[in-house]
């Protein structure tokens, strides 16, 4: 990209930017343009899968956190839309109950992470990690951003507040007969409140808790989407976008892998005419010195090799067949027609010598290619081989051939 037409954008615009590619790539599959297709409902199981198995991490990290601190539990039981348990506010510090508030997000996000290593690990290793669990682990994402709000709505739908105005529960809150919980949006409200405190403080140190957790959520979910999600696709238009020139290979036109020459030259050796023509095949270096220290840096010589291909007749005449450069920076390029007009324009001197070759070569049928050296530029010198000499660098193996 061109420095003097960058432009800085603003912070809320970056925010916005960013939280629409997050809705894109975690929603973008549940469009209304695929109801049609099996791929939108399989998408949709997948990810009421992913935000069902949010709520059961959720609350058994709150379990194990309890649990770690020896607070004893009264009437655990599991349902299909919550997890209960109950325990004294008189049996822990405010501090450790801040802190259960905290690990029921907190514990979401750990398996986020857990689930975006295990991707980045089986991209790493492997090469491509499966659509399916892109997918779960987007859900995932949406489901660690929205877990408070979830477990907020739920408990407002069940009732799971304000447990001591029910007369049931004012008595003996551990009492069989009491069936609320105060869910997590409510315990610090009742705690404070039983202390005598404000209670809306109570509710000030969720809103900070819970927003906090939500922010850890949207940059680890950001992290994953850039790096992960669907192989780390969104961080590779990102590099092809904004990545100078000389960070993309891109290959020549009429670019040849070396396994295809070898192929090619082995083909040639063994071909004979219906007139008893054959091939012969020719390898030449040409040298580039520096016209300032000559041989005196060799680190500073640069090598092109040129292969031909000779269509040789019985009373001597040869032809051209084909012909390739190994360029310096190892690239193996056929050159043939216009590609060869572009392609020798960026190396003077190389497309005298090749046309030298070409066109005033010796006649004989012994696979020697006689050179000329180019005129106006003596910083090129030819190395003349023959096909049965043992060639250096990558062509080495052309010697066999």
């Amino acid at each position: 990209p061109n420095p003097a037409q960058q432009t800085t954008m603003r912070v809320h615009a970056i925010v916005r930017s960013k939280m629409r590619y997050l809705l894109q790539e975690m929603f973008g599959d549940l469009g209304p343009h695929g109801r049609q297709a099996g791929d939108f409902w399989f998408t949709l199981v997948i990810y009421a899968a992913a935000l069902w198995g949010r709520m059961y991490i959720h609350f058994f990290g709150q379990l194990l956190y309890l649990q770690a601190n020896s607070i004893p539990l009264f009437r655990f039981e599991v349902h299909a839309h919550v997890v209960q348990f109950k325990y004294l506010f008189s049996s822990m510090t405010t501090g450790v109950e801040i802190g259960a508030v905290i690990m029921g997000p907190l514990a979401c996000v750990t398996a986020l992470v857990f689930f975006a290593a295990v991707g980045y690990s089986v991209v790493k290793f492997v090469g491509h990690v499966p659509d399916w669990f892109s997918k779960f682990v987007a859900a995932w994402c949406a489901g660690c951003i929205l877990d408070p709000l979830l477990v907020l709505a739920v408990d407002l739908v069940a009732g799971n507040f304000g447990c001591s105005r029910l007369a049931s529960c004012r008595d003996d809150y551990t009492a069989a007969a009491c069936r609320c919980v105060e869910g997590d949006a409510f315990k610090l409200w009742s705690r404070l409140e039983s202390e005598d405190a404000s209670g809306v403080m109570g509710l000030v140190y969720t809103a900070i808790i819970y927003c906090a957790t939500i922010i850890v959520s949207l940059a680890g979910s950001y992290a994953y989407f850039l790096h992960v999600h669907m192989n780390g696709r969104m961080l590779d238009i990102h590099r092809r976008i904004h990545s100078p020139a000389d960070r993309f290979f891109v290959p020549h036109d009429f670019e040849i892998s070396e396994a295809e020459l070898t192929a090619i030259l082995a083909a040639a050796k063994v071909w004979r005419g219906s007139s008893g023509e054959k091939m012969v095949t020719t390898v030449c270096d040409y040298d580039f010195v520096d016209p300032l220290l000559g041989v005196q840096a060799p680190e500073l010589v640069e090598t092109t090799t040129h292969v031909s291909v000779y269509k040789i007749a019985l009373s001597g005449e040869r032809s051209l067949v084909r012909h390739f450069l190994r360029t310096p920076d190892g690239s193996v390029v056929e050159i043939m027609g216009d590609v060869s007009k572009a392609f020798l324009a960026e190396r003077p001197g190389v497309d005298t010598l090749l046309k030298s070759a070409a066109d005033g070569a010796g006649r004989g049928a012994d696979g020697v290619e006689e050179t000329k050296e180019g005129d106006g530029f003596a910083g090129l010198t030819a190395e003349p081989t023959t096909a049965a000499a043992v060639g250096s660098g990558h062509f080495a193996a052309l010697a066999l051939l």
